[in-house]
């Protein structure tokens, strides 16, 4: 291997770290949502059945906090490959045929991210510059709870990108990547 083969190599190698780093820091992140989630809803569970004192924001803040855990948590469940799938031929593949498998597969899943970010920007953008709120009781502001998708979108796309190149390393030289 040349000196720019192997430069390029450790480049990419270091690119590819950098975006799992992202992944854990955001997913080890999202465990804290919980937390607020399960917190707000025992409060309101409380408030209503215990002191006979409904709470107006809870069950939407609770709402809104999941749905950022389960965009934001996207990364991380694809980095450790947690991700729900059919598995009645899957599981019986070696790795190798996996890896071709999930290669092939891979566009219909950038297509999607790239949507899912185009969109999630355009509606997130929107609801920020007419600061639209939900509507409801509480009326809370939309806007930086649609951030969370677009944002959510790019971190599991680049993790995806991350997860090709080493399914197409695999798939083409026989081994894991570094």
């Amino acid at each position: 291997m040349s000196a720019r083969e192997d430069k390029t190599r450790r480049g990419l190698s270091r690119v590819l770290a950098g975006i799992d780093v992202a992944s854990e820091f955001v997913g080890r992140g999202c465990r804290y949502l919980i937390l607020f989630v399960f917190a707000i809803v025992m409060y309101d569970v409380t408030m209503r059945y215990v002191f006979n004192a409904a709470t107006v924001w809870a069950t939407e803040i609770a709402t809104y906090l999941f749905g950022a855990f389960a965009a934001l948590s996207g990364a991380y469940v694809l980095k450790y490959d947690g991700h729900v799938r059919m598995d009645v031929l899957y599981s019986r593949l070696s790795r190798r045929k996996r890896a071709v498998l999930d290669s092939c597969t891979s566009a219909a899943f950038f297509l999607f991210m790239a949507v899912v970010v185009h969109l999630g920007f355009q509606r997130a953008l929107a609801a920020t510059l007419r600061f639209e709120r939900s509507g409801s009781t509480f009326n809370s502001p939309l806007w930086p709870f649609l951030w969370v998708i677009p944002v959510g979108a790019a971190l599991l796309g680049l993790q995806g990108i991350a997860t090709l190149v080493r399914n197409v390393r695999l798939a083409l030289f026989g081994k894991e990547s570094e």
